[in-house]
């Protein structure tokens, strides 16, 4: 579980992940192809998160006006999706 500024997010047991609370930025509208993925870890910003799927992938959703997304060169696009496939994650 992990609190941001007015929302919460947290994985059940069976690896699915929920967040609920204030959406001012899109940071609880949690993208289909995390929600139900096998999330490891989920981590609340200000108004954005992040989770780690059992895959390797981690994805960020929210507001990205403050860098706050992993794709630093798409810091004008609020509520992007961005991913990235790491190797070695376990």
């Amino acid at each position: 579980m992990s609190a941001g500024t007015d929302f919460t997010c947290a994985i059940d047991s069976t690896l699915h992940l929920e967040c609920w609370g204030i959406n001012l930025n899109g940071q609880t509208s949690v993208p289909n192809k995390v929600k139900n993925d096998n999330v490891m870890t989920v981590t609340a910003g200000d108004s954005h998160a992040c989770a780690v799927q059992q895959v390797g992938k981690i994805t960020c959703w929210g507001k990205n006006n403050d860098l706050d997304n992993i794709d630093r060169n798409n810091s004008s696009d609020n509520n992007k999706l961005n991913m990235i496939r790491l190797r070695g994650i376990r």
